[in-house]
């Protein structure tokens, strides 16, 4: 087991991308049935991911769900999607939220349906700033 107690931490500027967050967070007055749940994430999956991978400048998307139930004694609060779509500068992440392929994804109807009904969707655009790490 490594020995932390002689660890060095040191404050660096990140060499990393900016990234816009999607949050999706489970309405609490509406039900989501299980195959609704799984037809809306057959289509995030095969039909909007897609669309948001030909937005010029995107590097990577990833898309989490959050964990439910208790972990260490911590409740966990479940009932949440989050995305990221991280973009190779922030020069090139300002062109993509404007580009003709975004506008493109974002006529996907069916997903913003799911999204009307279901979810509280909030976006945030997040820069760089600094990391902690061992040295």
């Amino acid at each position: 087991m490594e020995d932390n107690r002689k660890a060095v931490y040191v404050l660096k500027e990140i060499k990393s991308r900016p990234k816009m967050v999607a949050e999706l967070k489970r309405r609490a007055d509406v039900e989501m049935p299980p195959d609704v749940e799984r037809a809306f994430n057959e289509h995030y999956d095969k039909v909007h991911l897609p669309l948001m991978a030909k937005v010029p400048g995107t590097v990577e998307i990833r898309r989490y769900k959050a964990a439910s139930g208790t972990y260490a004694g911590t409740p966990m609060e479940g009932d949440k999607y989050i995305i990221e779509y991280v973009f190779a500068s922030e020069d090139i992440m300002e062109q993509a939220l404007t580009s003709p392929e975004r506008k493109e994804a974002l006529k996907d109807h069916i997903l913003f349906d799911y999204l009307k009904k279901y979810f509280i969707n909030t976006r945030t655009l997040y820069i760089p700033v600094h990391s902690i790490s061992k040295e």
